[in-house]
Formats: C-alpha cells, sequence, structure tokens
C-alpha cells in the first residue's frame, strides 16, 4: 500500500501580499487565500495581519465597494460549500470587522446595511431580493447567529438593528419559526434570542421541549445558562428540564452558583439524595445512609425524608438481601422494622466493630484500654496526655470531621487524635479548644524532641488553623514529618520492579501505605462516618486510634529497614529526621506482632 504525500504547506503570505489581494476587491479571492493561510497553521500571524491588511487596502478598493461591505461577503462567502474550512474563519473576519468599525477605521455604508439584512433573513430561511445577497451557501442558523452577534455589537443603539431595516420582532419571529422547523435550531436561535434580549418571545410550553430539552441532550448547559440569564422564571424552568433529563447533578451546582435556595428546588434536592443513598448503600455505608436522611436543612422536606427512608431500605434488601447484617442495622437505626418484618435483626453489640478478614484487627497491637477520649474540661486526662506524649520520640497525627452533606456545607474539626507508642488520645473538639487543651497542644507542637507524623498532615494542620483561628497552638508546629502520596508513588514503582503482588499497587492513603509498608491494609469502612456523635461508637475509636497510630509505625519501619534505604524518597525523609532520633524500643515487636494479626 502506497503512502499518501503530506501535503506541502503553502507559503506564508506577507502584509503587502495580502494587502494587493484584499485591493483587488474579488471576495472569493480572499476567502481562498485566508483559507489556505490558516489550513498551514498560519492562524496567529494571520490574525494580527488581517486588521492593518484591510485598512491599508481601504483607499484601494474600486468606487462602490468599501472594506465592511468587503469582509461581510468574504464572511458570506464562507458559507460556500466550494470551501471546506474547518477553522471557522468567519469569526475571526468578524473580529477584524468590530475592531476597525471600534478604532473608527471603516464606516457602515448603506450597501452594508442592505447586506447585513439580506443576509440575516437569508440565514433565517426568508426570501430576500438577490440582488443585494453577497453569494453565499445555503440558509444556516449557525452562521445567522454570528452575523447577528456581530452587527449588535457595531450597533450601538437599544434597538439591535434600526440602521439595517430589521426589527427585533421580525427576527425573533423568523428564528421561532425555524426553531419549530427542526431542534438542530435550538443552539443557533438560543444564542440569536440571547443576543436580541429577546427570550420572551420564546413560550414557556415551547421553552423546555424546543430549546431546554435538546440543548441539555447535547450538554450545552453553558447555551442553556447563557439564554436563561437573570430571569428567575427561565431558570426553573432549566432546572426542571434538567431533572427530566436525570441531570440533578449539574442542577445542583448551577443552583449553587446562583446564589438560590436549594429548598427553592425540592425535585433536585431529592434527586441527589437519593444519588448519594443510592452510593451509599452499594458501599454498606451506613453511618453516610443515616446522615443524609437525618439532614433536615438539605431542602427536602420531612415527609420526602421518610420516603426516602422506606425507599433506602427497600434499596439495601433489592442490593444485599434480607439476611444481611447492613440491611438489618439500616432497618433498625430507622425505626422501621415494623414495615420490613422479613429482614433479620441485626446481631447484638456494633457487629461493625469486629476486624475484618484481611484487615488489621486493632487488637492485636494497642490495648483499647489506652485508648482515651479527651475533653477540654478533663484536667487529668489533658495532664496525662501530655506527659505520655513528650516522653516519646513519635506522635501519630490524624484529624476526623463529619462528612460534607452538599457542596458549601463548612467542614468542622471533631476530633484529633495524638498516638503514642502504647495510648492514644483522642481529643474531643466538638465543644472547641478550651485554654487547657490549648496549652497541652502548644506544648506538643512546640517540642523538639518529638516528631510529628501523618498522612497528608498539612492538610490537618491547616483545617484545624482555620477552624480554631484564634488557638495558640496552631499557630506554629515543630518537626514533622508529612506521608504524602508521592512516597506511596515511590513505594508502589519499587513494589512493581520486584513482581509483588498487584493488590499492593493500587491506592492512594494511609491504607495503601500501611499496605506496602507493614503487610496489611486498613479497614477504612468508618471514615464516613458521623464524627460529631457522641459517645462514639467502638468501630469509631478503633478506627480513630489506628488512623494516628499506623504512620508512627510506617516511619520506623522506613528509616530502619534497609530494604527501602535505595529508595531517594526514603533517603530524603532520612535526611530529615535528625540521627539523634532513634527509633522506639520495642518498635520491632509491634511489627511482628502487626504482621502475626
Amino acid at each position: 500500500m502506497k503512502k499518501q504525500k503530506k501535503q506541502k504547506s503553502p507559503t506564508p503570505l506577507s502584509q503587502e501580499e495580502l494587502c494587493a489581494i484584499i485591493a483587488r476587491g474579488d471576495c472569493y479571492e480572499i476567502a481562498t487565500a485566508l483559507e489556505q493561510q490558516l489550513r498551514g497553521k498560519e492562524h496567529s500571524r494571520v490574525k494580527a495581519l488581517l486588521p492593518d491588511a484591510f485598512s491599508t487596502a481601504s483607499g484601494q478598493l474600486a468606487a462602490g465597494m468599501d472594506v465592511a461591505l468587503l469582509l461581510m461577503k468574504t464572511i458570506a462567502t464562507f458559507q460556500s460549500s466550494s470551501l471546506q474550512n474547518k477553522v471557522a474563519p468567519q469569526k475571526l473576519l468578524l473580529e477584524v470587522l468590530r475592531g476597525l468599525v471600534q478604532t473608527g477605521k471603516c464606516h457602515l455604508s448603506k450597501d452594508f446595511q442592505l447586506s447585513i439584512n439580506a443576509l440575516v433573513r437569508h440565514m433565517l430561511g426568508v426570501s430576500v431580493n438577490a440582488e443585494l445577497l453577497p453569494e453565499c451557501g445555503p440558509p444556516a442558523m449557525e452562521f445567522c447567529a454570528l452575523v447577528v452577534h456581530a452587527a449588535g455589537l457595531l450597533d450601538p443603539h437599544e434597538e439591535p438593528f434600526p440602521a439595517y431595516g430589521i426589527r427585533r420582532e421580525e427576527i425573533a419571529t423568523w428564528v421561532l419559526c425555524a426553531l419549530q422547523q427542526s431542534r438542530l435550531n435550538a443552539k443557533p436561535a438560543a444564542i440569536i434570542l440571547a443576543d436580541l434580549k429577546s427570550q420572551d418571545y420564546v413560550s414557556t410550553d415551547m421553552l423546555s421541549t424546543l430549546l431546554y430539552i435538546p440543548l441539555l441532550e447535547e450538554d450545552l448547559n453553558e447555551v442553556c445558562v447563557r439564554f436563561a440569564g437573570e430571569d428567575h422564571s427561565r431558570r426553573s424552568q432549566l432546572v426542571a428540564a434538567m431533572a427530566q433529563l436525570q441531570k440533578d447533578k449539574a442542577a445542583s451546582r448551577m443552583i449553587a452558583q446562583w446564589g438560590y435556595d436549594q429548598s427553592e428546588f425540592p425535585v433536585i434536592a431529592r434527586m441527589r439524595k437519593q444519588a448519594a443513598l443510592t452510593w451509599a448503600i452499594a458501599k454498606k455505608e451506613l453511618d453516610v445512609c443515616i446522615m443524609q436522611l437525618e439532614a433536615a436543612d438539605s431542602g427536602v422536606s420531612p415527609q420526602d425524608l421518610e420516603e426516602l427512608g422506606l425507599w433506602a431500605c427497600q434499596r439495601a434488601i433489592s442490593h444485599h438481601g434480607e439476611e444481611d447484617s447492613f440491611t438489618g442495622c439500616l432497618v433498625a437505626r430507622l425505626g422501621l422494622a415494623i414495615d420490613f418484618p422479613a429482614v433479620a435483626p441485626p446481631p447484638e453489640g456494633d457487629p461493625a466493630a469486629q476486624a475484618k478478614e484481611g484487615f488489621v484487627d486493632i487488637a492485636t497491637v494497642l490495648d483499647l484500654s489506652q485508648v482515651f477520649v479527651v475533653t477540654g474540661d478533663n484536667l487529668e486526662l489533658l495532664a496525662q496526655a501530655r506527659e505520655t506524649l513528650l516522653a516519646e520520640k513519635a506522635i501519630g497525627v490524624d484529624v476526623e470531621w463529619k462528612p460534607v452533606m452538599r457542596k458549601g456545607q463548612p467542614q468542622r474539626c471533631a476530633l484529633l487524635q495524638l498516638a503514642g507508642r502504647h495510648s492514644v488520645f483522642l481529643f474531643d473538639l466538638l465543644d472547641g479548644i478550651s485554654v487547657e487543651m490549648d496549652q497541652v497542644l502548644q506544648d506538643l507542637w512546640n517540642c523538639e524532641t518529638a516528631i510529628k507524623v501523618g498522612f497528608a498532615i498539612c492538610g490537618d494542620f491547616r483545617q484545624l488553623s482555620q477552624a480554631f483561628p484564634e488557638s495558640q497552638a496552631m499557630r506554629q508546629v515543630l518537626r514533622y514529618v508529612d506521608f504524602e502520596v508521592s512516597i506511596i508513588d515511590a513505594l508502589q514503582r519499587d513494589a512493581v520492579r520486584q513482581g509483588v503482588a498487584a493488590d499492593l499497587t493500587s491506592g492512594r492513603g494511609l491504607s495503601a501505605l500501611s499496605h506496602l509498608v507493614l503487610g496489611l491494609p486498613l479497614d477504612k469502612s468508618a471514615r464516613m462516618s458521623n464524627w460529631e456523635e457522641r459517645p462514639l461508637r467502638p468501630q469509631q475509636l478503633h478506627y480513630a486510634a489506628l488512623d494516628a497510630w499506623v504512620p508512627m509505625l510506617c516511619l520506623h519501619r522506613l528509616l530502619e529497614d534497609e530494604r527501602y534505604a535505595h529508595l531517594p524518597i526514603v533517603q530524603s525523609l532520612r535526611a530529615q529526621v535528625s540521627c539523634r532520633d532513634t527509633p522506639f524500643p520495642d518498635a520491632d515487636g509491634l511489627v511482628r506482632r502487626w504482621l502475626k494479626s
């Protein structure tokens, strides 16, 4: 098979050559020359040359021809089917025309005005005097939108086209006729009517079926927003059309951008909540389900929340079955056991607190009696936490907050976890940071003998400082190690080179780091739980303790295990940690117990 010869790019035209072509006044010659230049990837250079070229050539044109009319006829020529250019040169020429008019380098003659009139009418499918019409292709709404936009910018009057002999009502009527003839005209029709500020000519009945629905089906959301403008009624109809097409996520973003209350659009609010419940049920996120169904500020009425509770239980049954413990817990937590008598009741205790197979069991590596919840007024525990953690070589750090149920909702830090070798202190932040708690945290953050270590710890520090700007402790943190995604990437690439199991080369969070360095992943099922719930459930205590404790163990392993010594990122980590920071004495034993768990 012979290879096709690559088409040579045309020789770039100089400004003098371009002026000579324009001065001859042959719009087809001009269009052909521009198309060739644009095909040769000369777009930026040609765009820079055109204004001066047309301005210079204006004095050389034949009698009866002006620059504006020549530009308009050249633009129309590009509509001819004989020129198959794909770079929309019409827009480029319209920019040139607008620039020349605004700088006073050309005037709008009577012939130009008549040409605009004829061109707009023709492009909308209205019969016109052929003598007034520039040579152009068949009617095209897309091109008409360009012409209308350009003419509107050129005309300073309130009524868009008084000089061109076209009234706003005429154009709107022609556009509506074209819109009723074909759904393909929806985009240019919306643009033309928006440019003319004539949206009110579209009746309520036509708005969704002929404009919004066709545009949304083509994902032309921005065109819809442009048409809706600032009018609340048109915006409401747009939201209703998006709901009809199941575009609730995009509609919710739009509502937020407009600054409207979600409660004004209950259909969208319900759809978003239903989508969140669908995800939570599939992932067996029980706490997320409960939080979604208890959120009274989401724009969903109490009656709808009750109906969604029944729907969620039915969804759980169809997805997981009536015997599944998640289904039983959901039905029990919602108090709907009477409505679903066939669902097996949940087991006694907290089934979620049981260690899952394949994940570490906290009880094998950390005594649960040494996990303490510290409140701001418990001076005894605050003193114990200070004394215990100041004696450590490393302090594990993590922060938890209640998941945000909708965009724009503020995040509030609910729990700060600080871990030592054998104890984890969970600082309850719901009531703020007391003076006594602030002093303890300040002593820990400023302690130079203990490294603060955590996964994405910088984000946690930033979240704390934003949540508690009055806290003195949050103003400075000395000596910390932040395990970021980059270290996981380096370890995963090294694991691939060594040909390890595929499951070690996926994941991006602390669980993945734990799997790579310590041999077992973390159970993250409590991540999306309600961290403002009090008292915290055993599963939450387990999760919070491990999230602060594991980074400390990972730090020791990376610093001391020679298998990682060849990695540049580990070498950098070792350089960051001073040689005086000897590992805590029993860390090796803890690692062995971890791997046996």
